[in-house]
Protein backbone atom coordinates (compact mmCIF):
# COMPACT_ATOMS: atom_id res chain seq x y z
CA UNK A 1 0.00 0.00 0.00
CA UNK A 2 1.05 3.43 -0.75
CA UNK A 3 1.63 5.32 2.71
CA UNK A 4 2.84 8.91 3.94
CA UNK A 5 2.67 10.75 7.35
CA UNK A 6 1.14 14.36 7.05
CA UNK A 7 -0.36 17.12 9.41
CA UNK A 8 -4.41 17.48 8.22
CA UNK A 9 -5.12 20.93 7.75
CA UNK A 10 -8.65 23.09 9.34
CA UNK A 11 -11.34 23.74 7.77
CA UNK A 12 -10.78 27.36 7.62
CA UNK A 13 -7.17 26.86 5.53
CA UNK A 14 -8.80 24.70 3.58
CA UNK A 15 -11.64 26.89 2.56
CA UNK A 16 -9.05 29.61 1.70
CA UNK A 17 -7.30 27.08 -0.32
CA UNK A 18 -10.27 26.96 -2.08
CA UNK A 19 -10.86 29.80 -3.24
CA UNK A 20 -7.02 30.35 -4.68
CA UNK A 21 -7.36 27.49 -6.05
CA UNK A 22 -10.53 28.77 -7.93
CA UNK A 23 -9.04 31.98 -8.81
CA UNK A 24 -5.94 30.49 -10.28
CA UNK A 25 -7.94 28.41 -12.49
CA UNK A 26 -9.60 31.61 -14.29
CA UNK A 27 -6.18 32.20 -15.47
CA UNK A 28 -4.46 29.10 -15.93
CA UNK A 29 -6.14 26.87 -18.59
CA UNK A 30 -3.20 24.56 -19.44
CA UNK A 31 -3.12 20.95 -18.21
CA UNK A 32 -3.09 21.21 -14.52
CA UNK A 33 -3.92 18.53 -11.99
CA UNK A 34 -5.49 20.33 -9.35
CA UNK A 35 -5.40 18.45 -6.11
CA UNK A 36 -9.14 17.91 -4.65
CA UNK A 37 -9.17 20.51 -1.71
CA UNK A 38 -10.49 18.25 1.17
CA UNK A 39 -7.65 16.12 0.25
CA UNK A 40 -4.25 19.01 0.54
CA UNK A 41 -2.13 18.26 3.80
CA UNK A 42 1.56 18.97 4.92
CA UNK A 43 3.28 15.88 4.12
CA UNK A 44 6.03 15.24 6.53
CA UNK A 45 7.22 11.80 4.82
CA UNK A 46 6.75 10.11 1.81
CA UNK A 47 6.76 6.44 2.37
CA UNK A 48 5.96 4.83 -0.65
CA UNK A 49 4.94 1.20 -1.00
CA UNK A 50 4.61 -0.32 2.17
CA UNK A 51 3.57 -3.58 2.80
CA UNK A 52 1.31 -5.36 5.62
CA UNK A 53 3.73 -6.58 7.20
CA UNK A 54 5.51 -3.46 7.90
CA UNK A 55 2.72 -1.38 9.34
CA UNK A 56 2.93 -2.33 12.92
CA UNK A 57 6.69 -1.35 12.50
CA UNK A 58 5.65 2.05 11.27
CA UNK A 59 2.78 2.50 13.55
CA UNK A 60 4.63 1.79 16.75
CA UNK A 61 7.77 3.74 15.76
CA UNK A 62 5.72 6.89 14.82
CA UNK A 63 3.68 6.67 18.43
CA UNK A 64 6.75 6.26 20.14
CA UNK A 65 8.85 9.32 18.44
CA UNK A 66 5.80 11.41 18.91
CA UNK A 67 4.28 10.32 22.12
CA UNK A 68 5.97 13.53 23.99
CA UNK A 69 5.50 16.03 21.24
CA UNK A 70 3.26 19.21 22.12
CA UNK A 71 0.55 20.60 19.79
CA UNK A 72 1.94 24.24 18.10
CA UNK A 73 1.09 26.31 16.05
CA UNK A 74 1.81 27.27 12.18
CA UNK A 75 1.57 29.84 10.14
CA UNK A 76 0.55 29.69 6.43
CA UNK A 77 0.50 31.90 3.79
CA UNK A 78 1.34 33.35 0.52
CA UNK A 79 1.52 31.00 -3.00
CA UNK A 80 4.37 29.78 -5.46
CA UNK A 81 5.49 27.34 -7.59
CA UNK A 82 8.72 24.47 -7.39
CA UNK A 83 11.16 25.25 -9.83
CA UNK A 84 10.43 28.07 -11.24
CA UNK A 85 7.89 30.59 -12.90
CA UNK A 86 8.94 29.87 -16.18
CA UNK A 87 8.60 26.37 -15.97
CA UNK A 88 6.26 25.06 -12.87
CA UNK A 89 5.80 21.76 -12.10
CA UNK A 90 4.08 22.08 -8.74
CA UNK A 91 1.42 24.69 -7.62
CA UNK A 92 1.34 25.65 -3.78
CA UNK A 93 0.64 27.65 -0.41
CA UNK A 94 3.49 27.80 1.44
CA UNK A 95 3.87 27.03 5.72
CA UNK A 96 6.87 28.72 7.34
CA UNK A 97 9.13 27.00 9.21
CA UNK A 98 9.40 26.80 12.23
CA UNK A 99 11.15 24.86 15.01
CA UNK A 100 8.32 22.76 16.42
CA UNK A 101 7.88 21.80 12.91
CA UNK A 102 11.45 21.30 11.75
CA UNK A 103 11.72 18.98 14.68
CA UNK A 104 8.65 17.07 14.54
CA UNK A 105 9.83 16.64 10.80
CA UNK A 106 13.36 15.69 11.79
CA UNK A 107 11.98 13.22 14.42
CA UNK A 108 9.83 11.23 11.73
CA UNK A 109 12.80 10.92 9.33
CA UNK A 110 15.38 9.90 11.81
CA UNK A 111 13.33 7.25 13.43
CA UNK A 112 11.72 5.50 10.56
CA UNK A 113 15.52 5.28 8.90
CA UNK A 114 16.06 3.05 11.91
CA UNK A 115 13.39 0.71 10.30
CA UNK A 116 14.33 0.83 6.66
CA UNK A 117 12.95 4.04 4.97
CA UNK A 118 15.38 6.04 3.77
CA UNK A 119 16.15 9.65 4.81
CA UNK A 120 15.10 12.21 2.09
CA UNK A 121 18.36 13.97 0.58
CA UNK A 122 16.73 17.27 -0.53
CA UNK A 123 15.85 19.63 2.75
CA UNK A 124 12.42 19.72 3.77
CA UNK A 125 10.21 22.46 2.43
CA UNK A 126 6.91 22.71 3.96
CA UNK A 127 4.58 23.75 1.07
CA UNK A 128 1.01 22.79 0.77
CA UNK A 129 0.06 21.57 -2.85
CA UNK A 130 -2.42 22.72 -5.10
CA UNK A 131 -2.14 21.08 -8.58
CA UNK A 132 0.49 19.54 -10.57
CA UNK A 133 0.96 21.61 -13.67
CA UNK A 134 1.17 18.58 -16.66
CA UNK A 135 2.12 20.78 -19.69
CA UNK A 136 3.76 24.23 -19.71
CA UNK A 137 2.42 27.14 -18.90
CA UNK A 138 1.64 29.88 -21.93
CA UNK A 139 3.29 33.17 -21.14
CA UNK A 140 -0.31 34.71 -20.03
CA UNK A 141 -0.66 32.03 -17.78
CA UNK A 142 2.79 32.80 -16.37
CA UNK A 143 2.09 36.43 -16.01
CA UNK A 144 -1.36 35.60 -14.92
CA UNK A 145 0.64 33.09 -11.90
CA UNK A 146 3.32 35.95 -11.22
CA UNK A 147 0.69 38.50 -10.82
CA UNK A 148 -1.38 36.07 -8.27
CA UNK A 149 1.87 35.17 -6.43
CA UNK A 150 2.50 39.20 -6.03
CA UNK A 151 -0.76 39.79 -4.60
CA UNK A 152 -1.01 36.75 -2.01
CA UNK A 153 2.35 38.17 -0.62
CA UNK A 154 0.05 40.72 1.29
CA UNK A 155 -2.73 38.51 2.10
CA UNK A 156 -2.74 38.46 6.19
CA UNK A 157 -1.32 34.95 6.56
CA UNK A 158 -3.35 32.33 8.33
CA UNK A 159 -2.06 30.94 11.89
CA UNK A 160 -3.35 27.53 12.53
CA UNK A 161 -2.79 24.55 15.52
CA UNK A 162 -1.06 20.95 14.44
CA UNK A 163 -2.83 18.66 17.13
CA UNK A 164 -2.31 15.58 14.98
CA UNK A 165 -0.15 13.66 12.79
CA UNK A 166 -1.34 10.77 10.28
CA UNK A 167 -0.25 8.03 8.75
CA UNK A 168 -2.10 7.93 5.51
CA UNK A 169 -2.80 5.49 2.98
CA UNK A 170 -3.04 6.42 -0.76
CA UNK A 171 -5.39 4.17 -3.14
CA UNK A 172 -4.89 5.61 -6.92
CA UNK A 173 -8.18 6.23 -8.89
CA UNK A 174 -9.01 7.73 -12.17
CA UNK A 175 -10.62 10.78 -11.00
CA UNK A 176 -7.19 10.70 -8.53
CA UNK A 177 -6.08 9.83 -4.98
CA UNK A 178 -7.80 8.85 -2.38
CA UNK A 179 -6.45 9.46 1.38
CA UNK A 180 -7.55 7.11 3.93
CA UNK A 181 -6.34 7.31 8.21
CA UNK A 182 -4.37 4.38 8.87
CA UNK A 183 -3.18 5.89 12.58
CA UNK A 184 -3.83 9.18 14.00
CA UNK A 185 -1.27 10.32 16.68
CA UNK A 186 -2.82 12.72 18.68
CA UNK A 187 -0.42 15.88 20.00
CA UNK A 188 -0.57 16.65 24.03
CA UNK A 189 -1.40 19.99 25.36
CA UNK A 190 1.64 22.16 26.38
CA UNK A 191 1.63 22.86 29.93
CA UNK A 192 4.36 25.50 30.34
Amino acid sequence: MRTFIAIPLPGELLHYLTEIQTLLRKGIRSGVAWVNPTSIHLTLKFLGEINEKQLPDVRMKLADCLKNTSKFQLTSGGIGCFPGITNPKVLWSGIQMNPNLEDIQFKIETTLSQIGFEKEERKFSPHLTLGRVKTGLLRPEQEFLQKIIEQEAHHDPMIFVVNQVVLYKSDLTRSGAIYSAISINQLIENNR
